[in-house]
């Protein structure tokens, strides 16, 4: 009676550790699978990508409207943008900090320059108001040929 006792009682905690062993199990699987779920992937690597960051100088102040991001195939522009590739209403930016860019799906071939402006508040709404907003244009084209595309880090200046 004593060994069935005892038996029992072996069985017993065997079990609450096989039980606790399977809780510790589930709980490290449902947190890979928590880790897998908010990993981002980022298309910068995928085809017909353009991906960078964008940053402000030390000076910058204000609210800003709108931004926009388009390539041309020759600068100064004049006209519209061979391709337009991002507009963002009223976005962000925080001085010394990277305001990153990803698009996706660009299918723009060929030599292209890089122009971005972000219209301020009281500024320009198809042109940079000079003094009020921030621009940039890259001094030589980038050759898109289907594969991804990185600009690096952009530094914006005050429009002239």
């Amino acid at each position: 009676m004593i060994f069935s006792l005892v038996l029992m009682m072996a069985c017993s905690e065997k079990e609450n550790e096989d039980t606790a062993t399977e809780e510790t199990q589930t709980e490290t699987s449902s947190e890979d699978t928590a880790t897998e779920e908010t990993t981002e992937t980022s298309i910068c690597d995928e085809d017909y990508s353009v991906c960078g960051s964008l940053m402000m100088p030390d000076s910058f102040a204000g609210n800003t409207v709108s931004m926009s991001i388009a390539l041309f195939a020759s600068l100064p522009p004049a006209g519209p943008p061979d391709y337009s590739l991002l507009q963002v209403e009223t976005p962000v930016f925080t001085t010394g900090e990277a305001y990153p860019v990803e698009i996706g799906a660009v299918t723009a071939l060929g030599d292209y320059f890089l122009y971005v402006a972000v219209y301020m508040e009281g500024g320009g709404e198809w042109q940079p108001a000079s003094g009020i907003d921030y621009m940039y244009y890259s001094d030589e084209a980038f050759t898109f040929t289907g594969g991804a595309v990185d600009f690096g880090e952009i530094n914006l200046i005050m429009a002239e």
